[in-house]
């Protein structure tokens, strides 16, 4: 639950001043991409996360909080379809 809108929530960035305008993109081919990203974390073969699936090879001290069995489990819920 993100603390400013109150719901579950993903944040897309770059970091690039400005951006390089590639998030309109991004939002057309979300699900896809969003899919192989699971995949990738699921099928990674490190036990605790790694640059390959879940860690960001320039921000350690973030990683020290990322749980890649916490991460496979979201990535999976958000994978199943919405029952409305």
């Amino acid at each position: 639950m993100h603390p400013e809108t109150q719901t579950p929530a993903i944040f897309i960035f770059d970091n690039f001043d400005g951006g390089l305008g590639l998030t309109d993109a991004l939002f057309i081919a979300f699900d896809d991409i969003f899919e192989k990203a699971a995949y990738i974390v699921n099928h990674c073969n490190c036990k605790e996360g790694c640059p390959g699936c879940i860690y960001l090879p320039r921000r350690k001290e973030e990683n020290m909080s990322i749980n890649k069995e916490v991460k496979k489990e979201f990535m999976n819920f958000m994978l199943k379809p919405s029952v409305h």
